[in-house]
């Protein structure tokens, strides 16, 4: 991660919860958070997002040394729910941590790169290694794209995954 924005150096702050706290004092109450960890389930970013009439708005907030800053985890970012994926046999990829809290409540093993579609690469994505992945692609270009993304970077691994991909039809 950079330790600029802007020019000057990003506000470091001494938690994830007082990072939290500006960007609601600024934003508003925030409609959904997700917390990303290490393999040993350490917090090392929280993913925020508001709701608006005009669509979503995101903003992540990672560990920095010792404090916390608003900006995205340092690359290779960790995938979601990390800890939780060392134990799957098959593991279900899907665009954002809203989908993949959709899959978990069904039951699903369900993941996704930090940070967009477009972000897919800044993941590790080892941990898939020799595991069957199923990818599940929002129905869109982006979503389209991602998947291709994933299934390139999986390719690369090894021992190799079996990876599919899944699409759903029919929905908006």
């Amino acid at each position: 991660m950079s330790t600029r924005q802007g020019g000057k150096a990003p506000k470091t702050y001494a938690s994830a919860t007082a990072a939290l706290a500006d960007l609601e004092r600024r934003h508003g109450k925030r409609s959904a958070l997700w917390t990303y960890t290490d393999a040993h389930g350490e917090r090392v970013g929280v993913v925020a997002r508001w709701d608006r009439p005009d669509g979503k708005e995101i903003r992540p907030v990672s560990r920095n040394g010792d404090g916390w800053v608003i900006g995205g985890m340092p690359e290779p970012r960790p995938l979601y729910r990390l800890p939780d994926l060392a134990s799957a046999t098959r593991v279900y990829v899907t665009e954002g941590e809203k989908a993949a809290e959709a899959a978990w409540s069904i039951g699903l093993t369900a993941t996704t790169s930090p940070h967009g579609a477009k972000s897919a690469a800044k993941a590790d994505w080892s941990p898939l290694a020799g595991k069957q992945v199923v990818i599940l692609p929002d129905n869109d270009r982006a979503g389209r794209s991602y998947a291709d993304a994933v299934t390139t970077i999986l390719a690369k691994l090894r021992p190799a995954p079996v990876v599919k991909v899944v699409e759903l039809p029919g929905l908006p």
